[in-house]
């Protein structure tokens, strides 16, 4: 029977979130995982229901976890409901940097290239308790979690006059986020506070060396090098005799257009054998040898005659 499990993951672990929820699917289990970017309450009110109709809650631990202010509030509530839970580890992560339930329980350490990994994930779904009843009354639903910068905006964006001290203080928590995945977020934030006509010179004149220095477009990859034709293998097939020194006899000895025709037929033997034409140079060999003999009979017959002319008219003219 199929088990209804919640993913709760950070974004940052989406890859190996989607072998998890590939192999949960492939072993019969209905996991849930959120596809919704945008956020919003009825993003988070659909989240919180999902919760609290699923039999197993799997939080996927890693460091980017622990920083997420949605994974906190989904596991908070979760533990609220009394869920059995199932840790997935995909990093080296400390038991007790999460919550006591998170702790306590029985992690399974998952690594998406060891498919030895599966086993221990299905292993631990089988070994979890039944989900009890929810609780009556319920426990009180958690706001739906806004970005920390969400809240530095507003901080920027406040009506009236913000102080040198303020001013400092946010500049300092956004140069804190650009070497992260907000490092966008928190640059046009600068760019915001840099707009404030109260803005003072220090908090400008840094927030101008910040901007200046901001890192170029990555640059694309540079195409793959055209693949080098291999040069033609050397056939295997034994070379066809090229016949060259017979057609070369014959030319020379009688015909020399009959000849001319099997030289150039046995020079194509050893160019066609070469290029990896064996068929071709097989056909040349054929035809230099059928050209030799051709030459070689005709000379043959041409000698022939002569001799018999030869003989007659000696005869004739009685010497």
């Amino acid at each position: 029977m199929a088990t209804k499990i919640f993913i709760s993951y950070a974004r940052a672990n989406r890859p190996a979130v989607e072998r998890i929820q590939a192999d949960f699917e492939g072993c019969g289990h209905a996991p849930f995982l959120d596809n919704e970017l945008s956020g919003g309450q009825t993003w988070w009110d659909e989240l919180l229901r999902q919760i609290e109709e699923c039999e197993v809650f799997v939080p996927v631990l890693s460091d980017a976890y622990m920083t997420s202010t949605a994974c906190e509030r989904e596991a908070a509530y979760a533990i609220a409901l009394g869920k059995p839970i199932l840790p997935v580890a995909i990093e080296e992560v400390s038991p007790g940097l999460f919550a006591h339930r998170i702790a306590e329980a029985q992690w399974v350490t998952y690594d998406p290239d060891d498919r030895a990994s599966l086993l221990s994930l299905v292993r631990g779904i089988d070994n979890v308790q039944p989900a009890p009843p929810l609780p009556d009354p319920m426990p009180e639903r958690p706001g739906v979690p806004i970005s920390y910068l969400t809240d530095l905006r507003g901080q920027i964006q406040i009506p009236g006059e913000l102080t040198r001290a303020d001013q400092l203080r946010l500049l300092a928590e956004l140069k804190s986020r650009l070497d992260g995945d907000e490092a966008d977020n928190a640059r046009r934030l600068l760019k915001m506070l840099r707009q404030r006509p109260d803005v003072s010179y220090q908090a400008a004149t840094e927030i101008d060396q910040i901007l200046r220095s901001e890192p170029p477009p990555p640059t694309p990859p540079a195409p793959p090098e055209p693949t080098p034709t291999p040069p033609p293998a050397i056939p295997t097939v034994p070379k066809p005799p090229n016949y060259l020194p017979w057609t070369i006899l014959t030319t020379v000895l009688c015909c020399l257009p009959l000849g001319a025709a099997g030289i150039y037929f046995a020079v194509q033997v050893d160019k066609k054998y070469f290029a990896g034409d064996i068929a071709g140079a097989q056909e040349a060999s054929r035809r230099a040898r059928t050209w030799a003999i051709v030459t070689a009979v005709v000379g043959a017959v041409g000698i022939a005659l002569w001799l018999l002319f030869t003989i007659a008219s000696q005869s004739s003219t009685g010497y």
